[in-house]
């Protein structure tokens, strides 16, 4: 069954997925294929695993007026995202690893996989998929089908998994996931896609001058969204 999700304003962010982390471990994986059919100015899409507070770890893209939509790590608060890429294409398919043991968060994308270093980690509690506009019902959020997610947790690293559909490495639990489609509105077909050689990315890369103030607006709205998640389920216990 498909659902029709309503339309997001910067005050009620779309929520394409939500999935509570009730198992605690080392290591935690989330994959997410998705396809955007619309990505207007100030539109956000954020993807990430989170504890409490503005601290997240995962991906964000955004798309300041007159620029490309912009991929960004977020591997804590807004003083750790890191400028990845530009996306190109309709077809997205993010794999997040998070380490707690090595303090690291690994991005793959498309055609790439990039190693952040974590500052600040604590075990996350919650794993989302939002969706909204920063200039909020003047604008559309962005439109897209989520094709598909899955989150694990696990007492040994995942760091190397290759396939996150069947991770094959031992003593891992599958905390939710979904091959349901969740739509914004209807799709076309995806797109194929290709894979590059892994490289490395040390923390400190910088945003692009030219959009700096731009991301001032953006940057509020994600931490918007996660004190709205985070709010809407209460303090975790410990």
């Amino acid at each position: 069954m498909l659902h029709l999700l309503p339309v997001a304003t910067s005050s009620s962010p779309v929520t394409l997925a939500s999935c509570q982390l009730n198992t605690l471990g080392e290591s935690y994986l989330a994959y997410v294929d998705l396809d955007i059919n619309f990505f207007g100015d100030y539109g956000v899409l954020a993807m990430f695993f989170t504890e409490k507070g503005v601290e997240a770890y995962g991906v964000i893209l955004m798309k300041p007026p007159g620029e490309g939509i912009g991929v960004y790590a977020m591997a804590g608060d807004q003083n750790n995202w890191y400028y990845m890429s530009t996306l190109s294409g309709s077809k997205l398919n993010v794999t997040l690893v998070l380490d707690i043991d090595y303090r690291l968060l690994k991005v793959v994308l498309i055609n790439s996989s990039r190693y952040f270093e974590v500052k600040t980690l604590i075990s996350p509690r919650s794993f989302v998929v939002l969706a909204s506009n920063a200039t909020g019902a003047k604008s559309p959020p962005p439109v897209v089908a989520l094709e598909g997610y899955v989150v694990y947790a696990s007492n040994t690293s995942l760091l190397n998994v290759l396939d996150p559909l069947y991770p094959t490495v031992r003593n891992f639990t599958k905390l939710c996931g979904s091959l349901t489609p969740v739509f914004t509105s209807p799709v076309t077909s995806p797109t194929e896609e290709t894979t590059t050689p892994t490289t490395y990315a040390p923390p400190g890369a910088q945003f692009r001058w030219t959009v700096l103030l731009v991301l001032v607006l953006l940057v509020a709205v994600i931490a918007l969204f996660i004190r709205l998640v985070t709010g809407e389920r209460g303090s975790p216990g410990p």
